[in-house]
């Protein structure tokens, strides 16, 4: 009877256990869903390193059914310290994030902690993570520089955001900047990427057979931002 009962209490515990991890990670992935994706219902992505060109871009908004087109730079780089109330320093790499202010926002929110938020493409103005102001030692109003294959970007931070940020996989030490000041400081003329916001009524699968008729200028890669962000969950719950 005593091996009974212990083998029930053990069975229920095992169970509880495997409820409680299987809870956590729905969790981790609905956290990821809408930090990676936002609202944004498809994306597409630069196939090669020169990225989306500035045609491409455009042939997106023109696409019938798509309500927003928010096209973004990421690159790994690092900061190199220097200007009046600057901090940090090249010791570990950053993810950057060059962001249309106004088309970003329709599908991304991004949760700050202190200062304001972008406002311009072209404003020499940055965001950086909780994360990366305490490691590096950045509060608002430090002086940053982003080096790339172009001009270095002197920025001013201006906002910090909750936490590590809403890039997967960067350890937190992300830096939000205009899409202007990312193309001037990597000497890029494209975009890596565009986050698709649908109309009201207008379906995944008519929005991408549209696309595909219109992008043909450059090889990209055509993906659901959703199926992207539950694959970095999953990695990272591993």
């Amino acid at each position: 009877t005593f091996l009974t009962v212990l083998g029930v209490m053990l069975g229920v515990g095992v169970l509880s256990a495997s409820l409680s991890m299987n809870a956590g990670i729905e969790a981790a992935v609905d956290r990821t869903v809408r930090d990676v994706v936002g609202s944004a219902d498809l994306r597409v992505s630069a196939f090669l390193e020169r990225g989306l060109s500035d045609a491409t871009v455009e042939a997106i908004r023109g696409t019938d059914g798509v309500a927003v087109a928010a096209p973004a730079i990421e690159k790994r780089t690092f900061l190199a310290a220097g200007g009046i109330g600057s901090a940090g320093g090249a010791r570990d790499a950053v993810t950057v994030l060059g962001i249309d202010p106004v088309a970003h926002s329709r599908l991304h929110d991004l949760e700050l902690v202190a200062g304001a938020r972008l406002a311009r493409t072209d404003e020499p103005s940055a965001l950086i993570t909780e994360v990366l102001a305490e490691a590096d030692g950045y509060v608002l109003g430090s002086e940053l520089t982003i080096q790339g294959a172009g001009q270095p970007a002197r920025l001013r931070v201006i906002g910090i955001l909750a936490g590590p940020g809403p890039a997967v996989g960067t350890a937190g030490r992300t830096v939000i900047v205009p899409l202007d000041i990312a193309r001037s400081a990597f000497g890029l003329d494209g975009v890596t990427r565009v986050d698709i916001g649908l109309a009201d009524g207008v379906s995944s699968a008519d929005a991408s057979a549209a696309l595909e008729e219109r992008l043909i200028a450059a090889p990209y890669i055509f993906s659901s931002p959703s199926d992207k962000a539950i694959s970095k969950a999953s990695r990272s719950t591993r």
